[in-house]
């Protein structure tokens, strides 16, 4: 009986003195995150007792490795952005010796979301066009909106596709006459808009330039901050304006200052191309909201857990960021006229009286699109 015990104890020490032959191959399955591997050799208790260095492989790509584990010890594979920030650890793997060689296929995909640019411009592209057409200005205050140019007579020279190039002269909405609109008239729309992304500090500047309802929640971008953030909008849409029934444009176009006539056909004269549009119609927005949180940058191996976002160069957590808020409303984004052509009637005499001549307004049935920067 000693001896078979003594037997066996010398085939365990045999056994745990040889080695394996590991043939691993690691692919980076990521989408555009290139990685720098490396294999870790693990004692039996757990302690780091060599690396193993594969090199940066690119997303898509794979590399080979072949080594000697002891039985009885084990290994695992890190993967590192920028060299300084473990984002994928494998599971690990117990060499007992059994299979020699040992083959086998890591696919390794790091930790949180990849921060991609291209995709959260998408993302916030897609969502503001829902609130409105040609959003390019920041929006405007709605009081100020019912004081100045709803309800208005412009004189404007026509852009490109549906939009004002360049406007000539305007008459307000009470020098008009005409019903000047209040926040208490507002009937907003049933609508809702909401998402969230990733992105970049350089790509949401890049964004603010581009979409004025973005740039009016008036961040400042770090350029090389990372950013997670969601945003809400509600009330949203095309809204006629309310009219008083006896206080019809066409009407008071007549009872103008002569000087104001006078100024408004001069400038359509001398301007080809030139027409005239009374502001009746608008998009409107009730609220808008912008919640933000600034990633910290995470160093080293030992926070896995917490990293929520992935750059080529770096990862990133939001678990110690404080939510930061901005928002407006409500607003207008833009205005739409219609379109008018001013002419002079003869009214006949009545009882002895002379004639007189009267100017009017007549549709033409167009409208035309006006941004808010442009009234």
């Amino acid at each position: 009986m000693r001896h078979l015990i003594g037997i066996l104890l010398a085939l365990v020490l045999a056994l745990s003195g040889c080695k394996t032959s590991v043939d691993l191959t690691v692919k980076n399955v990521s989408d555009d995150v290139p990685m720098g591997f490396q294999v870790r050799v693990l004692n039996r208790n757990d302690m780091e007792v060599r690396s193993i260095g594969l090199g940066d492989i690119a997303p898509g790509s794979a590399a080979t490795q072949n080594f000697q584990v002891k039985n009885g010890s084990a290994f695992r594979v890190t993967g590192d952005v920028a060299g300084t920030t473990v984002v994928y650890r494998s599971s690990d793997f117990t060499i007992d010796g059994s299979e020699n060689p040992f083959v086998t296929t890591i696919e390794a995909k790091p930790v949180g979301r990849i921060v991609d640019d291209n995709l959260s411009h998408e993302i916030i592209s897609n969502s503001f066009k829902n609130i409105g057409a040609d959003i390019g200005a920041q929006p405007l205050g709605l009081k100020d909106a019912f004081d100045t140019a709803i309800g208005a007579l412009v004189v404007a020279i026509p852009g490109t596709e549906n939009t004002i190039g360049k406007q000539l002269y305007t008459v307000s909405p009470a020098l008009l006459g005409v019903k000047v609109m209040s926040l208490d008239d507002m009937r907003f729309p049933p609508t809702n808009e909401s998402n969230e992304t990733l992105t970049s500090g350089k790509a949401a500047a890049e964004i603010s330039g581009s979409y004025g309802p973005f740039a009016r929640f008036g961040f400042t971008w770090s350029q090389e901050s990372v950013y997670k953030m969601k945003w809400v909008m509600r009330g949203y849409g095309q809204v006629n304006k309310i009219e008083d029934p006896g206080k019809s444009p066409a009407t008071l176009f007549s009872r103008l200052p002569e000087e104001e006539i006078s100024q408004i056909n001069s400038s359509l004269q001398r301007n080809p191309g030139s027409k005239l549009y009374y502001i009746n119609r608008f998009y409107v927005l009730e609220r808008a909201e912008l919640f933000i949180n600034e990633g910290q940058r995470v160093t080293g191996s030992g926070q896995l857990d917490v990293i929520e976002a992935i750059t080529a160069s770096a990862a990133y957590a939001f678990d110690r960021s404080a939510e930061m808020n901005r928002s407006y409303g409500p607003a207008v984004l833009n205005y739409e006229g219609m379109e008018l052509v001013p002419l002079q009637i003869r009214q006949p005499a009545v009882r002895g009286g002379n004639d007189k001549d009267i100017a009017i307004l007549v549709p033409t049935g167009q409208f035309r699109l006006f941004r808010v920067d442009q009234l």
